[in-house]
């Protein structure tokens, strides 16, 4: 199965999931070329964590920004479905890079300019226990409409 069709089949879990059952899904594990260019632009080394997304954290943005009418009232675009399978690409090659803290969370925050401006908002997981990853785990997604 794709990384496509895994996100899919996650969206899909994410939005009907009456067990509350947390599932993640590891997309790709930073190598030193992508390493380097979030170092520069933020000041955070994250090589060798895992870009992650998990359906807590796509109800969580499609609960936000998934409704057309409010997104529509801020000038936004409602996610849908489509929109998560381009997270990954929107990481790999982000027009901008930046480091915030909110709500006490460390994040990084990937913007890249498609048919609107996507901002991908990944939290900074450390951990220190053996066998465990490190991941950029999605913290929440919006698109901003183009002002022409």
């Amino acid at each position: 199965m794709s990384i496509e069709e895994q996100i899919a089949e996650l969206y899909d879990l994410s939005l009907d999931n009456p067990d509350n059952i947390h599932y993640v899904l590891d997309l790709y594990r930073i190598d030193e070329s992508l390493g380097r260019v979030i170092l520069a632009a933020t000041g955070v080394d994250v090589t060798h964590f895992w870009i992650s997304i998990d359906n807590y954290g796509i109800a969580h943005a499609h609960q936000r920004h998934g409704n057309p009418t409010k997104e529509a009232n801020r000038g936004q675009i409602a996610i849908e479905k489509h929109h998560f399978i381009q997270i990954l690409p929107i990481i790999c090659d982000a027009d901008n890079i930046r480091y915030d803290v909110r709500n006490g969370k460390e994040v990084l925050i990937f913007e890249k300019e498609l048919e609107g401006y996507y901002f991908v908002l990944k939290e900074l997981r450390r951990v220190t226990k053996k066998g465990k990853q490190n991941r950029l785990m999605l913290q929440t997604f919006y698109i901003k409409k183009k002002t022409y």
